[in-house]
């Protein structure tokens, strides 16, 4: 016996008293039935009952009271949702009613209407009292949202009028040429040229009271204005210089007067100057500079131990004689391949030009060399690596082997860098808990798809045409709204069950 399961005790004699243990495992599955077979009195688990009868009033979680999205299946509908669902869906196809005539030469009220109901008006008049839409025979009056009818202020806008007669509607066909349309008397037009560009023009030009065109006095007041007209030029006479009309900063007239150098702009800082001439005193200093400097005939001494003057021919001669870098040598340093100077170091000697070395021997043998040979073993150095499995060195890294690892090859002494692959690597988890994280909606598959099929939730709105798109719902205290084209809105109402 499991834990759960379920023990009974039953009467298995057919006229007296027999008990009998029955054990009864778990369901197998959530919301299963306990039934009994009235033949043989076996008990189960069943997921249907066969005939059921049901009284009273149905609740829980397998009622359905909400179609806005697909039900679950294995549900039960409830009654009253399946009629405010059915009377959406008539609302929301425009289904109509015809309701009969209406006499409107007494100019009735609006009478009490269900979204789609229609009537036909039999006699001219109005409808929603006396101070009602006019309407003709022949227009049609529709519901289009419930009411419990009332004069044109009360229920007016939860009807709409469809006029029926049309006698003298204009339409594209009547006019044969392209122009504006001009009415020449009762139900007679005729097209005019369009001249709509020149009076753009003229309403461009502003305000014509106050712009655009000129009148009398206001041409009286300009040509007296002396503000906007320029001033008499002055008699020049002798005067050269050049007078020019101009306004300065703080006035507001315009006068002549003589052309300052402040009122140029961009004056250029270099000016060239056209070919001319100077005399030496038109230079200042200029002669003083002169005077300084010796003629151009006047003669020097020949040179001596003593005094500065010019080179005579016999040290010219001299000078020719002389090759070009004499005694401008430097001694370069002796080598193997090169003649040159040396200096005397440790161990050698010079005697009248002669270089001697003194020979090594066991007596001039420093003792400092000596120590250090007698610390190194025989044989130093003389060393070779044992090879073989266990004693490889490590292979050279090289340039392409950045994270790489030394792996062991399949055989003995066979060592290379490469990359570990991800089969090669023992005890690792076969699931890795995510950390904590978000997603965009874009990166769910098929979630905006699912979004996009969900009805929009709204304000519910105040009027069958008030503003809306198109598959929107909302709801208040009393009804469910539906918007079933753009403005246009239908509702239900909710009730108690």
């Amino acid at each position: 016996m499991s834990q759960f399961d379920l023990l009974f005790t039953r009467n298995d004699h057919a006229t007296g008293i027999e008990f009998a243990e029955i054990n009864l495992a778990k369901p197998a599955a959530a919301g299963m039935f306990l039934t009994q077979n009235p033949s043989s009195g076996a008990l189960s688990w069943s997921k249907t009952l066969e005939t059921p009868v049901l009284n009273g009033t149905v609740s829980g979680s397998a009622l359905i009271t909400d179609l806005s999205s697909n039900p679950a299946a294995g549900k039960l509908l409830d009654a009253l949702t399946a009629k405010n669902y059915m009377d959406q869906l008539i609302g929301a196809n425009d289904a109509m009613v015809y309701k009969g005539g209406i006499d409107c030469s007494a100019n009735p009220n609006y009478p009490a209407g269900e979204i789609g109901w229609t009537w036909k008006v039999t006699v001219a008049g109005k409808i929603g009292g006396a101070s009602g839409t006019v309407v003709e025979a022949g227009d049609t009056i529709i519901c289009s949202e419930n009411n419990s009818g009332g004069t044109e202020a009360t229920v007016g806008s939860k009807f709409t009028i469809i006029q029926g007669n049309i006698d003298g509607a204009l339409y594209d066909g009547l006019f044969s040429s392209t122009g504006l349309l001009k009415r020449t008397g009762v139900k007679t037009y005729a097209v005019v040229t369009d001249n709509s560009d020149n009076w753009n023009t003229a309403y461009g030009w502003g305000n014509h009271a106050s712009a655009g065109y000129a009148t009398a006095a206001n041409l009286t007041s300009h040509v007296n204005n002396a503000a906007k007209h320029v001033a008499d030029a002055p008699v020049f006479g002798t005067e050269t210089r050049a007078f020019v009309l101009s306004i300065k900063t703080g006035e507001s007239v315009a006068s002549w007067r003589l052309l300052d150098w402040s009122d140029i702009d961009n004056i250029p800082e270099n000016i060239s100057i056209d070919g001319h001439t100077h005399t030496i005193a038109d230079v200042t200093g200029l002669q003083t500079a002169l005077n300084s400097k010796s003629d151009t005939g006047h003669g020097h001494a020949v040179v001596t131990t003593s005094a500065d003057g010019f080179m005579s021919a016999a040290d010219k001669t001299k000078l020719n004689g002389i090759a070009t870098g004499a005694n401008n040598y430097s001694l370069p340093t002796a080598s193997s391949t090169v003649l040159g100077g040396v200096k005397i170091g440790s161990r050698i000697t010079i005697n009248s030009g002669v270089i001697s070395a003194d020979v090594q021997s066991d007596n001039n043998f420093t003792t400092t060399l000596l120590n250090k040979l007698n610390g190194i073993e025989s044989g130093a150095n003389n060393y070779t690596h044992p090879s073989g499995d266990g004693n490889l060195h490590v292979p050279a890294t090289g340039t392409t082997n950045n994270t790489k690892v030394l792996k062991a090859g399949s055989t003995a002494g066979s060592l290379s860098w490469s990359q570990v692959a991800w089969t090669e690597i023992t005890g690792k988890p076969s699931t890795f808990p995510a950390s904590a994280h978000t997603h965009t909606i874009a990166q769910i598959t098929g979630l905006q798809t699912a979004l996009d099929s969900k009805p929009t939730v709204v304000s519910a709105p105040s009027a069958y045409n008030s503003t809306g798109t198109a598959g929107t719902i909302a709801y208040d205290a009393n009804y469910v709204y539906v918007c079933v084209a753009t403005n246009t809105w239908r509702r239900s109402a909710l009730a108690k069950w």
